[in-house]
């Protein structure tokens, strides 16, 4: 499968984090019971990263990221990363998800 490279900061690894906690827990199903795999390997990709370090995700984990994006509160620091998982997903076939 097609990897991406991309690097994320302290800060835009701790917004991830965020948003899947809103989304897992307090989003479609309510209390993380369910996860479906897309969501269970963004997670592990998650707990394995560092700040400033290449990170090799599939398109289908820069997806993920931005399905939980929808539980951003639009900070600008939200919306420059939400760019830059968008911006990774060009050429890929793959098309961000309406929110």
């Amino acid at each position: 499968m097609e990897k991406l490279i991309i690097s994320l900061n302290a800060v835009e690894l701790r917004i991830l984090g965020i948003w899947a906690e809103a989304i897992l827990h307090g989003g479609h199903w309510g209390d993380g019971a369910v996860i479906l795999p897309d969501e269970e390997a963004a997670m592990q990709l998650l707990k394995s990263a560092q700040a400033n370090s290449a990170l090799a995700c599939t398109p289908r984990n820069i997806f993920t990221f931005l399905v939980w994006s929808s539980a951003s509160s639009e900070t600008p620091e939200e919306q420059i990363l939400r760019e830059k998982l968008e911006k990774s997903l060009a050429g890929t076939g793959l098309r961000p998800p309406v929110l």
